[in-house]
């Protein structure tokens, strides 16, 4: 059943609170290049395709997956990890914090 645009916030701003994540906010857009969902937690937000409201089990993976990140960069201090220079994205950590979360680790969120 698909997600309609007022749920999607009521659950985004249940689940921040729930994880202390109560700045970030749900930026729901027509496009985001190739990506279901962005996060963007130097700026306290989350991006999410229209597209990812195709289905609440669709859109919960989504919106974990990019609070995953935001998770990450706040517990690193509100820095986005790097390695040999290099953003660090998808690592044992992220997935750590998916685990957390109960979603699946995945790079890509098929639609």
């Amino acid at each position: 059943m698909k997600v309609t645009i007022e749920e999607a916030h009521q659950y985004a701003r249940m689940t921040f609170k729930q994880w202390g994540c109560e700045n970030l906010t749900l930026k729901i857009k027509s496009g985001i290049n190739s990506y279901l969902g962005l996060a963007a937690a130097d700026i306290d937000q989350i991006f999410m395709c229209k597209d990812a409201l195709k289905s609440f089990e669709l859109f919960e993976e989504v919106l974990k997956h990019e609070l995953a990140h935001c998770l990450d960069y706040k517990r690193n201090g509100g820095k986005w990890r790097k390695k040999n220079g290099r953003h660090v994205w998808h690592d044992k950590v992220f997935k750590d914090i998916c685990r957390e979360l109960g979603v699946r680790a995945r790079t890509k969120i098929p639609c």
